[in-house]
């Protein structure tokens, strides 16, 4: 389980997680689903280092993520976590955008991200700005965060 604190400052926190594929683009598309709300946030992701192994397929990405970039709602998350492509060129046939809407001439007009090969799905539990020592229970095999509501 990935533990992330939610912070006003731009503090970078290290992570690491295990992927099953071998990597090797060098950002990652990070998109977290909270449990309880089914809010969706996907903050910025630095890659430190990348230990995935060619031939055995699989291997550990160390990357780094900031404080204020983590949602600020206490509680479990699933992080879905992607190679991130960038910049593709659209289509004219695929294209979704209106084409009124768009402010380049269309042979310099490009996708923005969109997520690439899943590389792991993880559970991640942040602690935000609502966060309360009180309501956690962790002992050596279980992590557990209380929502208290007032209403």
């Amino acid at each position: 389980m990935i533990q992330l604190q939610y912070g006003t400052t731009s503090s970078l926190e290290n992570v690491a997680f295990w992927s099953n594929q071998y990597f090797t683009g060098s950002t990652l598309l990070f998109t977290l689903t909270s449990s309880f709300a089914g809010n969706e946030s996907s903050p910025t992701v630095y890659i430190n280092q990348n230990n995935t192994n060619a031939t055995e397929n699989n291997g550990w990405i160390l990357f780094n993520v900031s404080g204020s970039d983590v949602p600020s709602n206490s509680g479990h998350y699933e992080a879905n976590i992607y190679n991130r492509v960038t910049g593709s060129a659209v289509v004219w046939e695929t294209a979704t955008d209106i084409w009124n809407t768009i402010q380049q001439q269309w042979d310099e007009y490009s996708a923005g991200e969109t997520a690439g090969e899943l590389l792991a799905t993880e559970r991640v539990f942040v602690t935000g700005s609502d966060y309360q020592e009180q309501y956690k229970y962790n002992t050596a095999n279980e992590l557990a965060y209380y929502a208290v509501y007032n209403g």
